[in-house]
């Protein structure tokens, strides 16, 4: 597997342009209400990139982005594949560092964010049958601790256990 493969489940969960106005995710402030309601269009967020033309964003440009800022920094292509994704796939919801954090505590590791040697000296000897259930289950729980889980925690937790399913196939 490889990263066209994980971006191309990420993009099917992220689907097309959302201008959903009580996601934060979709404003350029990075919070309900502030800045400019611009969307969020195959998991790039206005968020995360308030200077961009978010509903004339290509595919070819949202997968730039994503090997840019979510697989190269994890080195996806060296890790196990299931892992990745995982860590991948967060990373669009969370944002990059939390979903490193993620996996350092799935990995039992200081979670300082920072996808340095150590970290990624133990995701690459981690096992996905291992890994998976703990990166899964911590994902679930930060989710519960995020003001919008009410809104969004059904939605959140269905998204975390395909992934896994996914990644443990």
């Amino acid at each position: 597997m490889t990263f066209d493969d994980a971006f191309a489940y990420v993009v099917g969960e992220e689907g097309v342009l959302s201008l959903d106005p009580h996601d934060k995710g979709n404003w350029t402030g990075g919070a309900v209400g502030v800045g400019e309601l611009k969307g969020s269009k195959y998991g790039i967020s206005a968020a995360s990139y308030p200077d961009l033309d978010i509903a004339n964003l290509s595919l070819y440009q949202a997968r730039a982005i994503a090997q840019t800022r979510y697989w190269n920094p994890i080195a996806g292509d060296e890790i196990p594949y299931g892992a990745a994704l995982c860590i991948f796939d967060f990373g669009y919801n969370a944002g990059d560092t939390e979903s490193i954090r993620v996996a350092q505590r799935a990995l039992g590791l200081r979670d300082d964010g920072e996808c340095g040697p150590l970290t990624l000296a133990a995701l690459k000897a981690c096992t996905v049958t291992d890994f998976v259930p703990k990166f899964t289950a911590e994902r679930i729980r930060v989710y519960s601790e995020m003001p919008e889980w009410s809104r969004d925690g059904a939605g959140w937790t269905a998204r975390a256990n395909l992934t896994a399913q996914k990644a443990l196939a």
